[in-house]
């Protein structure tokens, strides 16, 4: 059983000025053997990259970005078995504009296990609870970063987003400008799990797995799941059977190039979130002509790639179905209100495509602003109805809401 989990890391420096931002590596073609701080060295992907994607062909080895405390002694427990997580990679890319995606990949033998239990005499029924067990046992793993020489984050690898996003602006920085980059520069977006396993039959798989696609002639079968590790908090996964007995290199290489499709939709779409988002908000008016042009140029790209039915001669209507769809509901009319924010750009191929992220999708979701309809009393003791939208960078929530002797209103967040 091969685990990785992507966490999607948006950098929004190409529409800030006077970011700071470290020239090299110089993505999405960087000089082999350039190295990002906290990270690793630049390498080239041995198998090389897609054609659809740029970007893909080479990564940061990232061993020292995400550390896994003592990943021996934290194992897969499983009806008093120890099945022993082994490391296979830890990599960071980037396309050289929004998007960016770190992605770590662990070992499990759960699947050879579950094989193994089926062996004997008799028909066996398949074994229930164990691919559950491996994902959250992976997603729970003890991970740590170390920030600088006197700053350490800990996390749950499921919850690690955040401290891989500030460990990103840190490393990419001009050291004598740490002082000067706000946090939210680099957004830390959903992540994305991906697990590729031998589908014998012999492992059950978790509940409300849902079958979306069989591609016969690779044996592969692509299952969703949304993957609760919280109260109201899901991780989307895609699981990948494979079937042993078409194995060969046109298979390998199919699923291969279906992993890195399945990873990079997500992380563009998260790309894609946070970059309208920013531009929803009104902070940030882009008014030098290159960089709007830029970011028309980008918008028309990201949305129409992620609209793709068909890629790589793979029919994606399901696909996108799952990987695109947004949880979080949208406010009344925030569609209209981006759309005629974008209206300066003047490019009609961006409105059409986000029309129908936004109306198939749900992409253009409420992620960072909080409507609030209250009643407020006034120091003549007239109580009046406020309904307004709140901006809340980095997470957190409204803890207060009043006004000033004005009428202004004032939020204190968490």
């Amino acid at each position: 059983m091969f685990l990785i989990l992507q966490y999607p890391l948006t950098d929004l420096r190409s529409i800030i000025p006077n970011n700071r931002r470290l020239r090299k590596p110089q993505w999405p073609t960087p000089d082999d053997n350039t190295s990002l701080r906290h990270f690793g060295v630049v390498t080239p992907r041995l198998a090389g990259g897609v054609d659809d994607w740029p970007g893909e062909q080479i990564f940061c080895l990232s061993r020292r970005a995400i550390r896994i405390e003592q990943l021996t002694q934290q194992k897969l427990s499983f009806e008093g078995n120890w099945l022993e997580f082994k490391g296979a990679f830890r990599r960071f890319f980037s396309n050289g504009r929004f998007m960016g995606k770190f992605e770590l990949a662990l070992t499990n033998p759960a699947d050879v296990f579950a094989n193994e239990y089926a062996e004997g005499e008799g028909p066996v029924k398949p074994l229930a609870g164990l691919f559950e067990a491996a994902i959250r046992s992976f997603l729970e793993l003890k991970v740590f970063f170390q920030i600088s020489k006197t700053v350490k984050d800990q996390a749950r690898l499921y919850e690690a987003g955040p401290s891989l996003a500030k460990l990103y602006l840190t490393g990419s920085t001009k050291k004598r400008h740490l002082s000067q980059t706000q946090p939210w520069w680099i957004k830390a977006g959903k992540p994305l799990l991906v697990i590729v396993f031998e589908n014998t039959g012999n492992l059950e798989l978790p509940p409300h797995a849902k079958k979306q696609q069989e591609f016969a002639q690779h044996g592969v079968t692509l299952y969703s799941l949304l993957y609760p590790v919280q109260k109201n908090k899901w991780i989307k996964c895609w699981l990948i059977g494979v079937d042993l007995r078409h194995d060969s290199s046109s298979s390998r290489e199919f699923i291969r190039q279906l992993r890195i499709n399945l990873f990079r939709i997500n992380a563009e779409k998260e790309a894609l979130r946070h970059v309208l988002n920013e531009i929803s908000s009104g902070n940030h008016p882009i008014e030098e002509e290159e960089t709007r042009q830029s970011l028309a140029d980008y918008l028309e790209e990201a949305t129409s790639k992620l609209l793709r039915k068909v890629r790589h001669g793979i029919d994606q209507a399901n696909i996108l179905e799952h990987a695109l769809y947004n949880e979080d509901a949208a406010t009344p009319g925030e569609l209209e209100t981006l759309l005629a924010q974008l209206a300066p750009l003047k490019n009609k191929f961006i409105q059409k495509n986000l029309e129908k992220l936004g109306n198939t999708y749900n992409l253009i979701g409420n992620f960072g602003q909080v409507n609030i309809s209250t009643q407020i009393e006034t120091k003549t003791g007239a109580s009046v109805k406020v309904d307004t939208n709140v901006n809340v960078k980095d997470g957190g929530h409204v803890d207060q809401l009043s006004t000033t002797e004005k009428g202004d209103i004032i939020t204190t967040k968490k």
